[in-house]
């Protein structure tokens, strides 16, 4: 599946889904070290959407579940490209983030007019602090440093 949809070796090195099945089998004791049953293909879809999505910019800072959906989301739309009959992922792909989004950017802009302003529930107001060096050199040390003739 992910030779097909050009994920391999893009995003996922062959011999790193080998060990995510190896894995994943050694830890529920099955013998079998190169194939999935259902429950261990549900861990390694899971593991694989981490691992590539940790490694991609931009996305490092996802939430599994998200990152989950942005695969299922790449595997559909390369379905499509491909000419493909998508139909397996109707249920799968979700319109929602979009939406999500625009909910996010919303209620960031009212924080930023009130700080006070009541959040729906589920969200949680988060502060990204932003560090600004600055660097100098104290004022007794200056006579001791040559100017520089640049």
């Amino acid at each position: 599946m992910f030779k097909d949809h050009e994920i391999t070796p893009k995003y996922i090195k062959k011999n790193e889904i080998q060990d995510l099945v190896r894995l994943i089998n050694l830890k529920f004791g099955s013998n079998n070290l190169t194939q999935l049953d259902y429950q261990g293909f549900l861990i390694f879809i899971e593991q694989a959407a981490a691992n590539i999505f940790t490694r991609t910019q931009g996305t490092s800072h996802l939430s599994p579940s998200r990152m989950l959906k942005l695969l299922v989301n790449y595997l559909y739309e390369a379905t499509k490209i491909q000419g493909n009959s998508a139909v397996f992922f109707d249920g799968l792909v979700e319109k929602e983030d979009e939406e999500e989004d625009e909910m996010i950017s919303e209620l960031n802009q009212r924080l930023e007019e009130n700080k006070d302003f009541p959040l729906p529930a589920g969200y949680v107001m988060v502060t990204e602090k932003i560090e600004t060096l600055q660097y100098y050199m104290p004022k007794q040390i200056l006579p001791f440093v040559p100017r520089s003739t640049a």
